[in-house]
This record gives structure tokens, sequence and C-alpha cells, in this order.
């Protein structure tokens, strides 16, 4: 857990790279082509570029696909837990993932309850878009 604490904290590039790495090379046989990467929001991290932010560009380099990015962030204080999710603003959408004319991938780099996920699922198939979403690492870390 200190690990993955420090990777998101420090946006360490080799992290980035190997995760960016498994989910590219896993995804084409998991789902087909991939159109284009767009990644859940940020927010806990306080910064627009953090480590699922930069994970999921990383994984549109890697597959040579455009990203996407598709909604603002949520800066939030305190923990991702169920029960704040009600304080959580609607997602705010930034670009058109319908365009992408294709299936379009959604990433993040840490599922817990898998409510971030399908939120962003959600909005992107409300806009016409075909979207699947995969995350490098899901459950609790301990």
């Amino acid at each position: 857990m200190l690990a993955f604490k420090l990777a998101k904290a420090t946006l360490e590039p080799a992290t980035i790279a190997s995760a960016a790495g498994d989910i590219a090379r896993l995804a084409p046989p998991m789902f087909g082509h991939v159109a284009a990467v767009t990644v859940v929001p940020c927010g806990h991290s306080r910064r627009p570029d953090c480590f699922g932010w930069r994970l999921g560009a990383a994984v549109a380099d890697r597959l040579g696909v455009p990203f996407h990015d598709a909604w603002a962030h949520r800066p939030m204080t305190g923990s991702s837990h169920p029960t704040r999710f009600r304080y959580l603003p609607p997602l705010d959408r930034t670009s058109d993932l319908a365009a992408a004319r294709g299936l379009v991938l959604v990433v993040d780099d840490l599922a817990t309850s898998g409510f971030h996920m399908a939120e962003a699922l959600a909005d992107a198939r409300a806009q016409g878009a075909a979207a699947a979403g995969v995350s490098w690492i899901y459950g609790t870390v301990t």
C-alpha cells in the first residue's frame, strides 16, 4: 500500500509506464480494437494530471489512439468512500466521446467500489459512445 501511495503522490514514471503496458497489452484481446482512451476524472489528488490521468494518457500512447480528457476533474478532500458519493457534483463533460467512432476505453488506476467507473461508463454511453472500462487495480489496497 505504501509503495502504491508513494507512486501516486510522486507520479512515478516507471510505475505509470509499467501499468500502461499491462493495460495496453491486455485491452485488445479483451475488447478488440480500441478507438480512443479516456479516464475517470481526477479527484483526491486535487490535480488535473493525477496518476490515473497520466496512466490513461500513457495507455492511449501505447495503443496509438487519441486520448480524450472527457470530464472536468472534481478536486475533493477526504476519502473516496461510498457514503461520500452523494456529495460529488455530477460529471461535467469536456469532450464528445461519440466522435471517437469506435470503442472508448475508460481507464482508472484504482477502483474500490466501482462507483466512479460505473458513473463514467454510464455517461460515455449516454453520449452514444461504445465504452468499456478497465482498472489497473481493483479492490481494497491494504
